[in-house]
């Protein structure tokens, strides 16, 4: 009987150190996995701005945008979102090419640009992007055509035959758009 309780008791002792190891492992996966979401700032803004076109700079606020940019020259709509905010340009002039310019703010801080010049234009506006700003698009395997800029470290610009258009962003706010994505889904 002795026996018995014995190994009852160093059954329970293992049991109990098992359940607290687990337990304990649990908590450091989750704690890995949303800790980045818990203690990320998604709101900070950073005092080295990229200017992304034509004096547009990242981490400015849509008011501060608006102050800065004649939106009464152009005909302009407004998309919400839960930590998005779009401002859509019709109309809008880049280099003597006509389109539509979006300009994408995430949490209240300017994060893109995206100019869609008239679909037959695009090749061409690739070609005067590389004449007048000396952006030199690398093709990738996706298709997708990428440069970075040397205005500033963190001035991304990409462009898409897909979707015609060519895109500024700030790589520092791409990446934490993408981390809050990922806290988000």
């Amino acid at each position: 009987m002795e026996d018995q309780v014995g190994k009852t008791m160093k059954l329970l002792k293992y049991t109990t150190a098992a359940l607290i190891l687990l337990f304990s492992g649990s908590i450091i996966v989750i704690v890995s996995i949303w800790g980045e979401c818990l203690f990320e700032d998604y709101n900070s803004t950073q005092s080295v701005r990229a200017n992304l076109l034509r004096n547009i700079e990242s981490y400015q606020t849509i008011d501060e945008f608006k102050k800065n940019f004649d939106l009464n020259s152009f005909q302009w709509e407004e998309e919400f979102g839960d930590s998005l905010y779009k401002i859509k340009i019709k109309e809008f002039k880049h280099h003597n090419f006509i389109g539509i310019l979006n300009i994408t703010f995430f949490n209240n801080r300017l994060y893109a640009v995206a100019f869609y010049p008239n679909a037959t234009d695009f090749n061409n506006y690739i070609q005067e992007l590389s004449i007048r700003n000396g952006i030199q698009f690398v093709i990738e395997q996706n298709g997708q055509f990428i440069s970075y800029t040397s205005q500033n470290k963190f001035t991304k610009v990409y462009g898409s035959n897909a979707n015609n258009n060519v895109v500024w962003l700030d790589s520092r706010l791409e990446k934490e758009y993408i981390r809050w994505g990922k806290c988000h889904d």
